[in-house]
């Protein structure tokens, strides 16, 4: 039982750690949007944290998240390039990134065991 309870709560610390990833990576490519519409980015700093969690979601995601991933950190970095008109339609590459980080946490979910009580306890006289 114990050894189920260590697995459940390792699912959990993971999805958890996915999820927060995946938002973080969201905030900063909306950041790096709104500064290519405003003025481009004057420093390659400017796309460390980015570049950062990329590196993290090309370790720990699955090939769907990471492909979607791609296409939306690409055309943030093209947005940001000399004499680049911003392009303001990246909801239909969000919305991509989003779905595939959302069925990959479904399936990590999935895996997890879920709790089961057993009626046979309460049976024996035991509540």
């Amino acid at each position: 039982m114990k050894n189920q309870e260590w697995h459940l709560a390792l699912r959990r610390e993971k999805i958890a750690l996915r999820q927060r990833l995946y938002t973080e990576f969201l905030a900063e490519t909306e950041r790096l949007t709104l500064l290519s519409i405003e003025e481009k980015a004057k420093d390659a700093t400017e796309f460390n944290l980015v570049v950062a969690k990329w590196a993290e979601i090309e370790l720990v995601a699955a090939t769907e998240v990471r492909v979607s991933g791609k296409k939306l950190l690409s055309q943030i970095l093209d947005a940001h390039a000399i004499g680049a008109k911003p392009n303001g339609d990246l909801f239909p590459l969000k919305s991509a990134f989003i779905d595939c980080v959302r069925e990959e946490i479904a399936a990590l979910d999935a895996l997890s065991p879920k709790p089961r009580i057993k009626f046979s306890w309460f049976l024996q006289g035991n509540a």
